[in-house]
């Protein structure tokens, strides 16, 4: 799975909207539909944002064994 897709699959599976991200980030919301189409990459200096935005640690989007926590309860990604 690529990293724009990782991101994407934890911001659906907890259900945070794009807009909550790219603001998080600074940014607009067309700068989050342009990483999760694979049109813009995503730049290591907004990695700490998008991870804050998700409330996740950086390391699960290098994590081979991706799962996340929606109401407690654990889903493979």
């Amino acid at each position: 799975m690529k990293l724009h897709e990782r991101i994407d699959a934890i911001r659906e599976s907890k259900g945070i909207t794009q807009t909550h991200v790219a603001r998080v980030c600074g940014r607009n919301p067309q700068w989050y539909y342009d990483i999760k189409t694979g049109h813009s990459t995503i730049k290591a200096e907004d990695l700490p944002n998008i991870a804050k935005a998700l409330g996740v640690d950086m390391s699960v989007f290098f994590d081979k064994k991706l799962s996340v926590t929606k109401n407690n309860e654990k889903q493979a990604i």
